[in-house]
């Protein structure tokens, strides 16, 4: 036997290593570009979503805002009881004057199916806060399901009043 008859069997399972992994790793990347293409359209859709929340918001369309809730916040939640949460929020803490993302996550793995939280720092004219946002898609658009909102403003020198008032469950 000579030696180039051995080494021929050796080079072609070298080269099908090379062309599966190189397969591999293309798959990899068309996959992991697909998906961050994907997180990232959901990622400026929420921004603008949360950026005309708040100029609706800041501009007293409170019935601008509240359609861009998902159906299934409006079941819990009553229209009417949202526009005075709102409001006296609003009269709280004072207008939104600027908002800051914080985090950005995506639970796929929820009660509601796949849902983005993002949070942002919101500098208001009277008291700063903290908002988390929850949103869902509805149909073609994200909606927002849920929505959180931390202050100091709503402790300091709240009476019985104040806090009934702010809860859309009293």
């Amino acid at each position: 036997m000579k030696k180039s008859e051995i080494q021929k069997p050796k080079s072609k399972k070298i080269f099908y290593i090379i062309l599966i992994v190189s397969g591999i790793i293309v798959l990899f990347l068309v996959l992991g570009y697909y998906f961050f293409s994907k997180l990232q359209v959901g990622y400026k859709d929420v921004n603008n979503i949360i950026d005309d929340y708040y100029n609706k918001r800041n501009s007293q369309d409170y019935e601008g805002a509240i359609k861009l809730l998902h159906p299934d916040f409006l079941e819990v939640t009553s229209k009417e009881k949202m526009l005075n949460l709102l409001t006296a929020v609003d009269q709280k803490l004072g207008q939104e004057t600027s908002h800051i993302m914080l985090n950005y996550y995506i639970n796929s793995d929820t009660d509601y199916g796949t849902t983005i939280e993002v949070s942002y720092s919101v500098n208001r004219t009277i008291y700063n806060s903290k908002e988390t946002f929850i949103l869902k898609k509805d149909g073609d658009d994200y909606k927002i399901i849920g929505l959180n909102i931390i202050s100091d403003g709503f402790l300091e020198a709240a009476t019985q009043d104040d806090i009934t008032q702010l809860s859309p469950l009293m």
